[in-house]
């Protein structure tokens, strides 16, 4: 492999670390949506909304809604709503990197 090559794969699995982590920040910094918790009560929806506030590379939160994983809302408020489907991929990297944390502090 040339020089390019390897500098094209690390730049890219840099960008790929940087979307899963914004991603577990997302999760890690989330709330339930209070003013949903009525819509629950109601039998409207299913579980409260999951939200977090805005405050990532705008690049990896466009990616990450392109994935269907968050959504920015039509007026691009300074809040985001968190997905089941991220929610989930979320709590999976957040167990790998608390694993990974044990491993190196024993």
């Amino acid at each position: 492999m040339n020089q390019d090559t390897n500098r094209n794969e690390s730049r890219l699995s840099r960008e790929l670390l940087a979307k899963k982590l914004t991603l577990a920040l997302i999760y890690l910094t989330s709330f339930e949506d209070s003013d949903t918790l009525n819509f629950v009560k109601a039998g409207l929806i299913d579980a409260p909304v999951t939200i977090a506030w805005k405050g990532y590379d705008f690049d990896i939160l466009n990616q990450l809604e392109e994935e269907q994983l968050i959504d920015q809302g039509k007026y691009k408020s300074k809040k985001l709503t968190l997905f089941p489907t991220g929610k989930i991929e979320a709590e999976q990297l957040v167990v790998a990197l608390e694993r990974a944390m044990d491993k190196e502090i024993r």
